[in-house]
């Protein structure tokens, strides 16, 4: 029986050393970061922001929608926003919908770029291009981020910093 009990403890000491040694130098987690690119990416999440622009048009809004990120660096999805402004070319509230297409970038920090081109069909038809700037967490379960550009229509070379105030979250779903 002694001698079983010495070969038990052998062994549970031989574990825990082979366990300790193999045991990450990062203060025991693992870094989630560790194969960070595009195709850290995939699925589908859903997004939700809000924005406002006190200097031109006094326009404040809030959308929501699902994006699919593909795993490759391209997306798509439908996003819809209910627009309020208060400027002279502004009349009462109203709500956009639009289809998404676009490109996305995870860089090894775990820090993305978006492009998206939104195609509105409703209220006025027409596209426009923004750009979005945000962070995933650990796991690649939410993305925070904000919108940096505006071009006047998808592939314009033109840009111009972006016009409000926009942040938004996104959510694996």
């Amino acid at each position: 029986m002694r001698k079983l009990t010495i070969v038990v403890l052998l062994l549970l000491g031989t574990f825990a050393i082979v366990a300790w040694k193999a045991a990450p130098a990062t203060g025991g987690h693992v870094s989630a970061l560790a194969t960070t690119g595009n195709s850290s990416v995939s699925g589908n999440y859903a997004v939700s922001f809000d924005f406002h622009d006190r200097q031109v048009d006094q326009q404040d809004g809030a959308g929501a929608g699902t994006l699919f990120f593909d795993g490759k660096g391209g997306l798509r999805g439908v996003i819809s926003e209910i627009n309020r402004c208060s400027g002279p070319e502004c009349g009462d509230s109203y709500v956009v919908r639009a289809s998404v297409l676009g490109t996305y970038t995870v860089f090894a920090d775990g820090s993305a770029s978006l492009d998206l081109c939104l195609t509105i069909t409703d209220p006025t038809p027409g596209n426009v291009e923004v750009h979005w700037e945000g962070a995933f967490s650990t796991f690649f379960l939410h993305f925070r981020f904000i919108q940096t550009l505006l071009f006047p229509t998808c592939g314009s070379l033109t840009f111009v910093q972006s016009p409000n105030v926009t942040t938004g979250t996104a959510d694996k779903v």
